[in-house]
């Protein structure tokens, strides 16, 4: 958005301001990415953590991806009726379902995971690969820090 540039110095140097307009930039390129898919947010970063950490229940999935328990569910339900994860009674608790990646997931999450890091290069492109790590690991201090 070169307009942006036009604006008063002070709104051009407001890091909460230029991160929202960023983060809506970003997010429109990822879901985009993963739309011609037909994948969700919810979808990529539940199968990304099963793909890291695999028979997890749906709390712990909520926990590690900070989605809500309703919203995991719902997707969870999606996933596993397009055979990309299966759910199975924890044998510790038996009111507890673990989920898992399954091999149609594991193929699925390799598609992702090509259009995604595309749509990163793509909103990345005017930085460099010593930038983009900077920018994440700032990024990645700014969510760690506590509220």
């Amino acid at each position: 958005m070169p307009e942006l540039e036009l604006s008063s110095s002070y709104l051009w140097e407001l890091p909460t301001r230029l991160l929202a307009i960023a983060g809506v930039q970003a997010n429109a390129a990822s879901r985009a990415a993963l739309a011609a898919h037909d994948a969700t947010h919810f979808d990529f970063a539940i199968l990304v953590t099963l793909e890291t950490w695999d028979d997890l229940s749906q709390a712990e999935l909520g926990r590690r991806t900070g989605i809500n328990r309703k919203d995991v569910a719902e997707t969870v339900a999606g996933l596993e009726r397009r055979g990309t994860v299966t759910r199975r009674a924890d044998p510790d608790n038996a009111r507890r379902k673990l989920v898992s990646l399954s091999a149609k997931g594991r193929i699925w999450i390799e598609r992702l995971k090509v259009s995604v890091d595309q749509a990163q290069a793509v909103f990345t492109e005017n930085l460099s690969h010593d930038d983009v790590k900077a920018l994440v690991s700032l990024l990645q201090r700014l969510l760690a820090t506590p509220e």
